[in-house]
């Protein structure tokens, strides 16, 4: 049987809502349509038949001439609801006997709009667009703020509303299913069979609820094409075999529940095509053999639980492609051979509790690949040995217990790599010999309560590194000889006791470095003899370092200071239970102060040892320095009064 715009010829006949017969030939566009004025619950009803409704302003001359702009659209119901816009710039045009011998309304697909402030936003109904390329049908709510405001169907740049546009109550659905059948002649399914391009066509129109299977054989662009329609419960299997550019093509559309098996086996990219479709709770097995990007594709998928097995053997790029897909409960063993970039791949993905090994050798790149995903319990070997750059990746990974031995031989930042991992207890000695920044890398580590001695000497960068891993109670002696800020890198460390003999040569800052150290005792002589540094502010705040530590500290870094000629420092040694200096500490104190520092520490500084000033004939500071550095008496003078 011969169908007509998807109706078989013994379709029935449809009736207007006076009751006359609509005859077959009376769907054609270039035949008069009745009037809808009989349609029940009309609250508006404007047209492109009536030029003389389209006004440039309230009042004024009609809009006559193509191009004319429109500020006022008659409402040719009774209820005078009539939609206007004020703002040139705002303004939509017209374009007299544009198809068929019939106006159309033209906009800028930018923010071309016009508004009826008579419309209460309490109706609630239905508003009906036929324009030149589909039907839009949409059902308004109380509240809705689309109820006052109609933005024109957008296409290539420039929306024509070829007929009609109204606005009803109280339709059933049999009367909303006759208005499309009466109108489907406007729009039949061939209407975009010469179309290559959809780009950005219905962009933004969160008045749909469903859209109608169109051809689209031969299109090959869908950039951003149902961008933002949100209220989109369901697409169709639209022919897409042509389409190389599926770009955010559906993004944000967040309430399609489940999604076709559409023809994706023409495009390389598939980038941020699905994102924030939040309604989505599984994903066909789509064709993605000549896919190598699908970076942001699903991202924020938060509905999805779980996932196929899809084809990405020529991928490269995963960034962030699972992003935020928080009730994924598991994921595919998929294949990254050919990944160069694994950036914020699953990050967020906080439903996994498990991960195969998949093996991306060419990765270099794994920051924020399983950021956030504290519910696994456990992490494979994988396949690590390009990678160079590490930043949050494993961050806030709370679930994990252990680690595994990665190969990080060519890691160069592990800048809060581990951090927040507060489930594990240990770490393995994984290859770090070119890392240069470790900077927050195992930040908040609370269980750890031991660490492996890594190589660590080509790192630069140790902010923050073990901040927080209260669990400690021995640090390894590490290199740090490379390392010009330790600030705040071991702060918080609350049950460290005693801390080892580190090359801090090159440091220029430690601010913070111990803050909080609450059990810390035992300090080792000479840490700072060589170091450029000023900046000790709350270094040793709230510890508990006994007098021989105290006196450690303020010897070695006053040695630095008469050394290297360092003025109007801040060293911070109060707070908490560390003892006051004992005699050889506050002659480090005292030559501090003389050099404009500020210095602070718990109890009473001793009095001077009278007994060693006489026995040398120098003064305190004299003997502070004769018997710390073994210097002449004549280089004693020059160098306390220097």
């Amino acid at each position: 049987m011969k169908k007509l715009y998807g109706y078989s010829d013994s379709t029935p006949k449809v009736r207007d809502f006076a009751g006359a017969s609509l005859a077959r030939s009376s769907y054609r566009r270039d035949k008069e349509a009745p009037l809808p004025l009989s349609i029940p619950g009309l609250e508006f009803w404007v047209s492109t038949r009536f030029p003389s409704s389209l006004l440039q302003i309230a009042g004024d001359v009609s809009s006559k001439a193509t191009g004319d702009p429109i500020g006022y659209w008659q409402d040719q119901s009774t209820n005078g609801r009539n939609l206007t816009q004020t703002t040139g710039s705002l303004k939509p045009t017209i374009k007299l006997q544009a198809i068929n011998g019939q106006n159309s309304v033209i906009v800028d697909n930018t923010d071309d709009r016009l508004d009826s402030p008579t419309i209460p936003r309490t109706i609630t109904g239905t508003q009906i667009e036929v324009t030149k390329y589909g039907i839009n049908v949409f059902k308004a709510t109380a509240g809705d703020s689309g109820n006052t405001t109609f933005y024109i169907n957008s296409f290539l740049g420039q929306s024509e509303l070829l007929d009609k546009l109204f606005y009803s109550t109280n339709l059933t659905q049999l009367q909303i299913d006759q208005l499309v059948a009466y109108f489907k002649p406007v729009v039949p399914y061939s209407s975009y069979s010469s179309l290559t391009t959809l780009a950005q066509y219905w962009k933004n129109r969160v008045d749909f609820l469903t859209f109608p299977f169109i051809d689209t054989k031969q299109v090959t662009n869908l950039y951003q094409t149902w961008f933002n329609c949100n209220k989109m419960t369901s697409f169709p299997l639209i022919n897409t075999s042509n389409v190389t550019n599926f770009s955010s093509t559906w993004q944000e559309c967040r309430s399609i529940k489940e999604f076709p098996l559409i023809d994706t086996s023409k495009t390389t990219g598939l980038a941020s095509t699905w994102v924030s479709n939040y309604a989505l709770t599984g994903f066909p097995s789509i064709n993605t053999s000549a896919v190598t990007t699908i970076s942001n594709c699903w991202l924020n998928c938060i509905g999805l639980v779980s996932f196929p097995l899809l084809d990405t053997s020529n991928v490269t790029n995963f960034t962030y492609t699972w992003g935020s897909c928080s009730s994924l409960k598991s994921f595919p063993l998929i294949d990254t051979s050919k990944a160069t970039t694994l950036s914020g791949t699953w990050s967020g993905c906080s439903g996994l509790t498990s991960f195969p090994a998949i093996s991306p050798p060419l990765a270099t790149v794994f920051s924020y690949a399983w950021e956030n995903c504290s519910g696994l319990t456990s992490f494979p070997a994988i396949n690590t040995s390009s990678g160079t750059t590490y930043v949050n990746t494993w961050i806030n990974c709370t679930g994990l217990t252990s680690f595994p031995t990665i190969n990080t031989a060519s890691a160069i930042t592990l800048q809060a790599t581990w951090q927040g991992c507060t489930g594990l207890t240990s770490f393995p000695l994984l290859t770090t010999s070119n890392a240069t920044s470790m900077s927050n890398a195992w930040n908040g580590c609370t269980g750890l309560t031991s660490f492996p001695q890594l190589d660590t000497s080509k790192v630069t960068n140790f902010t923050y590194t073990w901040n927080g891993c209260s669990g400690l109670t021995s640090f390894p002696t590490i290199d740090t000889s490379q390392g010009t800020d330790f600030s705040l890198a071991w702060a918080y460390c609350s049950n460290l006791t005693s801390f080892p003999a580190l090359n801090m040569s090159k440091s220029i800052k430690f601010q913070t470095a111990w803050y909080h150290c609450d059990k810390l005792a035992d300090f080792p002589a000479n840490m700072f003899d060589t170091c450029n540094c000023t900046n000790y502010s709350y270094s040793f705040q709230y510890c508990a370092l006994t007098q021989t530590s105290v006196d450690n500290i303020f010897n070695s870094i006053a040695k630095s200071a008469v050394n290297l000629n360092l003025t109007s420092g801040i060293l911070n040694m109060n707070a908490g239970t560390s003892s006051a200096p004992g005699h050889s500490g506050y002659y480090g104190k005292n030559a501090l102060v003389k050099r404009g520092w500020t210095v602070t520490n718990n109890g009473t500084d001793p009095t001077p040892d009278y007994a060693l000033i006489g026995a040398t004939g120098l003064t305190s500071g004299e003997a502070w320095s004769v018997g710390y550095f073994n210097l002449p008496k004549a280089a004693v003078w020059a160098f306390y009064y220097n």
